[in-house]
């Protein structure tokens, strides 16, 4: 479902545990590849070809970060593979949570 913002451009509703969330079409695009990355991640897994989960499972990071950067920057992500740039750039808070 698509809903044009006061700029002209176009967002769509992405459904995230529960809560709906207005995205640029960019933003929705990283976060498909993203979930596409780690479906073949866990299927990786499930063959034991380990090396290449891992590899999936950090593409998919990656994409998310980027969709990350995207959302919070409105400008598009470099391209880059370097998941603590990403981080920064997407103002990504790593510190660990205590119970």
């Amino acid at each position: 479902m698509g809903i044009k913002s006061r700029f002209g451009l176009s967002y769509r509703m992405w459904y995230h545990m529960g809560e709906v969330l207005l995205v640029s079409p960019e933003v929705k695009e990283w976060m498909e590849q993203a979930e596409y990355d780690f479906s073949t991640a866990k299927a990786m897994f499930h063959a034991r070809k380990y090396l290449y989960m891992i590899y999936m499972c950090q593409l998919a990071l990656e994409k998310v970060l980027k969709a990350v950067v995207a959302l919070r920057t409105d400008k598009t992500p470099p391209k880059t593979h370097k998941l603590l740039l990403l981080v920064k750039l997407g103002q990504v808070n790593l510190s660990r949570r205590t119970p």
